[in-house]
Order: C-alpha cells, then sequence, then structure tokens
C-alpha cells in the first residue's frame, strides 16, 4: 500500500493532496482496514476537511499562539477569565521569549520552568494555572 505505512506494527497514512502532505496514525494493526482509512482520509482531503491548522499553529511563536488563543477563547468565556488567562500567561512570555515556537518546547523545557518558578519561591498552585 503506497499511502500508508507500518510503524511499530501500527499502519500510519502518508499521502499528498495538491502539494499538501497528510500523516497521521490510523490506530489499526490490519492492513485492510488501514486501507479502508486511508481512503476516507484521502476523500476527506480532497473535500477540504482536514487541515493543517494544528500544524500551523505549532509553528508560531510563542507569544502569537498565546494570543491567538486568548482569542478564540474569547467568546467562550467570562471577560475577567481572558483578563486572568492574559495576566498568568505573562512569566510563561518571559521565560520562554517572543522567537520560540511552540514546537520547539520541550518538556524538558517545560519542567525546567516549572523548577524555575518554584525556585523564585512561587505557590504549586499559581505555577500550574
Amino acid at each position: 500500500m503506497k499511502d500508508a505505512r507500518k510503524r511499530n506494527g501500527i499502519w500510519h497514512a502518508d499521502f499528498m493532496i495538491d502539494g499538501v502532505r497528510y500523516r497521521e496514525s490510523l490506530h489499526v494493526t490490519d492492513w485492510r482496514e488501514a486501507a479502508t482509512k486511508v481512503s476516507e482520509l484521502k476523500e476527506r482531503a480532497e473535500k477540504g476537511y482536514l487541515t493543517n491548522q494544528s500544524r500551523a499553529f505549532s509553528r508560531l511563536p510563542l507569544v502569537e499562539a498565546i494570543d491567538r488563543w486568548l482569542e478564540e477563547e474569547k467568546p467562550r468565556v467570562a471577560e475577567r477569565t481572558t483578563i486572568t488567562e492574559r495576566e498568568r500567561s505573562k512569566p510563561i512570555r518571559k521565560y520562554f521569549g517572543a522567537e520560540r515556537s511552540v514546537k520547539g518546547i520541550t518538556s524538558e523545557d517545560v519542567l525546567s520552568y516549572i523548577r524555575a518558578r518554584a525556585g523564585a519561591g512561587i505557590a504549586n498552585a499559581t505555577i500550574n494555572r
């Protein structure tokens, strides 16, 4: 099957439509199920139902991603929540800087941030928020 590959016993879709590459796990081990799922994914991609929005979001600088997330959340939450979340994002913005992409942040970076905040005497509950 040319549009799917097996990795660690699980089939993964890997195909291109109109110059856009789509790759995702099919969560199946049987090649017949994989073939069916790949066909469904390709059909959805051709109709425009599959987007690369999450991939594009991960490439944004963290500061821009936070701003975009806050804007998208605004209609669904209370005004005070938006203000609070903007305030809570300030230490994160300062620590990671303006140029760091979301994709470039590793789990070690997050743990390092937590250690730095705890070392500054910030309460665990505040850090977790």
